[in-house]
């Protein structure tokens, strides 16, 4: 029985009919003969969590992710974690915010549920909170390059408020760890990109088209898919170039590099 389900699943999912996919997974839910042996239960909750992920029914997708995470075999599974941060983006909803708190406070060394708390603070504008939470991460990770990267964009972010206090210490704070994200990560175009793009927020023109114009000197990273095209960043890098050159009375260049990278 259970191998005829797994064939009828991937049959389903073979013909595209995701919608009569997650109808069956969550049929087999409520099935005694799976439920009888653990494994089989949870590869079945698994297979639900897939239709309703496959089939945009994010609430539904979003309820099965989270209690897996929470289970004690899964709370340190990274690919767990990222299916929990895929659900999140699509869903569009805060409602994850409350969770990762509270799951936080029972797990106060745990580094995604940290980097977690850290974007969501960073996204509602909580910028010293969101310090505070990717300072905690980057005690464990210290030559991770994205968490330094994190904490150098927090420290942009609060130079670029309104009515920030000591913005010169703040921007010197900020470029120390990007050099620092730079030093780890390497010369690559997401590196030159980033850096070019915080001097652009910070008002640093000279030197953000400097990085831009070094980022477009590398290409794409290479990826085993081969679909180099998606992770090129050079339109993203030419339109910001042109911002820089129209706003300082340049449009000529600004034409020329949008003519070059960005029309298809």
């Amino acid at each position: 029985m259970w191998k005829f389900y797994l064939q009828l699943c991937h049959k389903l999912c073979e013909l595209k009919k995701i919608e009569d996919l997650q109808e069956v997974a969550f049929m087999s839910l409520t099935s005694p003969l799976f439920n009888k042996d653990p494994d089989r239960a949870r590869d079945t909750e698994f297979i639900a969590f897939l239709a309703s992920f496959y089939n945009r029914s994010i609430d539904f997708a979003y309820i099965l992710i989270k209690d897996l995470v929470v289970r004690e075999k899964f709370i340190d599974n990274v690919a767990a974690w990222n299916l929990f941060c895929q659900v999140v983006i699509l869903g569009q909803d805060i409602r994850h915010n409350r969770f990762c708190l509270r799951l936080f406070f029972k797990h106060t060394d745990h580094i995604p549920l940290g980097l977690l708390n850290g974007h969501n603070a960073l996204v509602a504008g909580s910028y010293k909170h969101a310090l505070g939470e990717y300072m905690c991460v980057f005690k464990q990770l210290q030559q991770d390059p994205y968490v330094t990267f994190c904490i150098g964009l927090v420290f942009t972010h609060m130079a670029c408020q309104k009515f920030a206090t000591k913005r010169h210490s703040l921007v010197v704070q900020s470029c120390a760890f990007l050099n620092q994200y730079h030093e780890l990560r390497g010369e690559c175009q997401e590196v030159y990109y980033n850096l070019g793009r915080t001097m652009h927020q910070l008002g640093l023109l000279t030197t953000a088209v400097f990085y831009y114009k070094k980022a477009l000197e590398f290409g794409p990273p290479s990826v085993d898919t081969g679909d180099t095209e998606f992770f090129d960043l050079s339109p993203d890098i030419a339109y910001n170039l042109s911002l820089i050159y129209q706003g300082s009375g340049a449009p000529k260049l600004a034409t020329m590099y949008l003519q070059k990278y960005c029309v298809i």
